[in-house]
């Protein structure tokens, strides 16, 4: 019976599908961060798992792995398609993987559902459709926007010095 239930849910969200803001050339939320360092971009990304309430599973200068206990439906719907009634609390993961390319880093994100069943395997979906790719390219550009907003401008000077006398 959960089969059929979670086929006739994928059935029907499958044929409402959003269509995509942006076309990136992963087919995931992406941002291109210019002249940045990779840890400067790092503490961005956990600063922002922060502030919405996620732990930090992981992070180092190429990954960061953020999770959320999901709660109500979500962990109930979560729970049915992907655990059975011995699973832990499903959890919601983002997964930011930047990448330094010349002085560039670029940075994909994806988005995961995970539970633990009872004896310890773990059971995870991705969860990959164009209203939440959507969300989080939304929530991409606009930590993308922010960076090269508050980005220190060199000091440049505009007139000559005055002569030495």
């Amino acid at each position: 019976m959960k089969k059929f239930l979670v086929v006739g849910v994928f059935l029907l969200t499958s044929c409402a599908q959003v269509p995509l803001n942006k076309n990136t050339a992963s087919g995931y939320a992406e941002g291109v961060f210019e002249n940045a360092q990779l840890e400067e971009v790092k503490n961005r990304f956990v600063f922002a798992c922060n502030q919405k309430g996620y732990e930090i599973k992981e992070a180092n200068s190429n990954k960061i792995v953020c999770s959320k206990t999901l709660d109500g439906m979500n962990a109930i719907v979560t729970q049915m398609a992907i655990g059975n009634q011995y699973s832990t609390i499903p959890e919601e993961l983002l997964v930011f993987q930047l990448a330094r390319i010349d002085n560039n880093v670029h940075v994909t994100v994806r988005n995961y559902r995970e539970t633990q069943m009872a004896f310890g395997q773990m059971s995870r979906v991705e969860i990959k459709n164009n209203a939440t790719t959507n969300l989080m390219q939304q929530s991409m550009d606009r930590i993308v926007n922010e960076y090269n907003v508050k980005r220190e401008k060199p000091l440049t000077i505009n007139t000559a010095l005055p002569p030495m006398n």
